[in-house]
């Protein structure tokens, strides 16, 4: 399969680089107007970027489920007063933003998370959905290791340079070798006597467990931390490590209730509002943090959003029907319910999936035993070959499916085909979906302000972040946001000249 998503990164950084020719990208003449004063709730620090500064730090935070709608933008314009998130509206402001940013297939937070993490493709890094894929179908073991990126991290760049890193909570962060850890843990474990911070004991860094062991007491007792208290530890993690003497020169910070809030709310519920503001206030206690320390006037904030959750209210469960015609095996009862083998599978994202197949022949009958429930349920569609390559998409796949409004696609091949579902939203589905557009904030030192970029890709978060740092990513597919860069980099540029430093 061919892949256009370098060649695409190229042409989004020409235009941002020539945007008073091509209106790629406005700047605050254009209506990025800060408000005169802060809403309440806004952290009085936040001044206008100052982009002459070179930063010291750059602090990248993903948030699951932010769209661009959820600081205000969209309409030209960005204001604090009245938007579901204030603080990161202000951030906007008085710094840069995108009005779209395009997630990557699979739009899933594993995927998307070693994209944010690399500047490649998931075709690229293979990490091509939350689960592993294996003979007996998807399983959750080892989902949460840095091994499953193939491809260098941001991370080991910044630390192979000098650069000292923290990741909290960041996915694919189990077994990184990073300063300061809280790696991603992968899903609760199933041994009812494990205990969440007793495995932490062997992955996170030492001081980061000393520091959470005063925090709370009790996380010795919690079989598994919510994920709301798990974005509580992570906002408190970051402003005790703004507190030490010397700071990581790369932090990436990944909260997630609001994914877990959307799914279990919806997207339009209050549920996600408040869990947004959540974000936003601990986002702001971060800015304060780190202004308490005298640090903030050297560091860049990037706020990110994973993916897109859409209302749900069934479940489509394809690899049912292709048991019944069979190109899936079930494993004998007595070895409990799972897929003994297969030869077709469909391999859920959530709101959509690929096929696989192990020749033509399966192949041809699972898209016509699929074509034929298409038809009979209306509940979901067949994506071709042919879309899947405009897509990037692993080229492995034969073909794709997609769930059509308010339908996802499931991955268990037993029971009805289609099911009703307890959750309310779903991500995953394909990033031509209306709706799809995840956000992008760029705030601090050497960025500049009033700066709105029309539409990016996933792709260019980590060569942005390695410029900014000064840093070389491997072959990315995606290119730095020039447009957003201050005056800082021609003067690193010169200067690393002068010393004979990479061309």
């Amino acid at each position: 399969m061919r892949r256009s998503g370098s060649t695409v990164s190229s042409v989004v950084t020409l235009l941002l680089v020539a945007f008073l020719a091509v209106g790629g990208v406005a700047c605050a003449g254009d209506g990025a107007k800060p408000d005169a004063k802060p809403a309440a709730g806004v952290s009085a620090v936040i001044t206008r970027s100052e982009p002459a500064r070179a930063p010291s730090r750059v602090v990248l935070i993903s948030v699951a489920g932010l769209q661009p709608s959820d600081y205000g933008a969209g309409s030209g314009i960005v204001r604090s007063i009245g938007a579901p998130m204030p603080n990161l509206a202000t951030l906007a402001a008085r710094g840069a933003y995108a009005n779209a940013m395009t997630p990557v297939l699979p739009a899933a937070p594993y995927p998307v998370h070693a994209t944010l993490a690399t500047g490649l493709l998931p075709v690229r890094h293979r990490v091509l959905g939350d689960e592993v894929m294996g003979p007996q179908g998807l399983h959750v073991r080892g989902i949460a290791r840095e091994g499953r990126i193939q491809g260098t991290p941001i991370w080991d760049i910044a630390e192979a340079n000098g650069i000292p890193a923290t990741a909290l909570n960041w996915p694919l962060t189990r077994g990184a070798d990073v300063r300061l850890l809280l790696p991603d843990m992968g899903v609760p474990d199933r041994d009812p006597e494990a205990r969440w911070f007793e495995l932490l004991s062997g992955e996170a860094s030492p001081w980061v467990l000393d520091r959470l062991a005063r925090m709370d007491p009790t996380l010795a007792q919690i079989p598994w931390p919510s994920a709301l208290l798990r974005d509580e530890l992570i906002a408190k993690l970051a402003c005790e490590i703004a507190r030490q003497p010397v700071t990581p020169g790369l932090w990436l910070l990944a909260f997630e209730n609001s994914g877990t809030a959307i799914a279990r709310d919806g997207p339009d519920s209050d549920g996600k509002r408040i869990a947004l503001s959540q974000v936003d206030q601990a986002i702001g206690r971060m800015v304060d943090c780190f202004a308490a320390q005298g640090i903030l006037d050297t560091t860049t904030f990037i706020v990110v959003g994973d993916r897109a959750l859409f209302p749900i209210h069934s479940v489509v469960y394809p690899n049912v029907a292709l048991e019944r015609v069979g190109l899936i095996t079930q494993a004998p009862m007595h070895l409990g319910a799972g897929i003994g083998s297969w030869d077709a599978y469909v391999r859920s994202y959530g709101g959509a999936g690929v096929v696989y197949a192990d020749s033509e022949d399966s192949a041809i009958l699972a898209r016509q035993a699929l074509e034929e429930e298409a038809e009979r349920t209306r509940a979901f569609r067949v994506v071709p070959a042919s879309e899947l390559l405009r897509l990037d998409a692993d080229p492995e796949a034969w073909f794709g499916l997609e769930g059509g409004s308010g339908y996802g696609i499931g991955k268990t091949a037993r029971g009805l085909i289609v099911q009703a579902t307890p959750r309310k939203g779903l991500g995953g589905y394909l990033p031509t979906r209306p709706g799809s557009d995840v956000g992008f904030v760029a705030w601090g030192a050497g960025v500049r302000p009033g700066v709105r970029v029309q539409r990016m890709s996933q792709v260019d978060v980590a060569p942005t972040v390695a410029t900014l740092l000064g840093l070389t990513l491997p072959g990315p597919d995606g290119s730095p946001l020039v447009a957003i860069l201050g005056a800082w980099q021609a003067a690193r540029e010169t200067t690393e000249g002068a010393k004979g430093g990479p061309e």
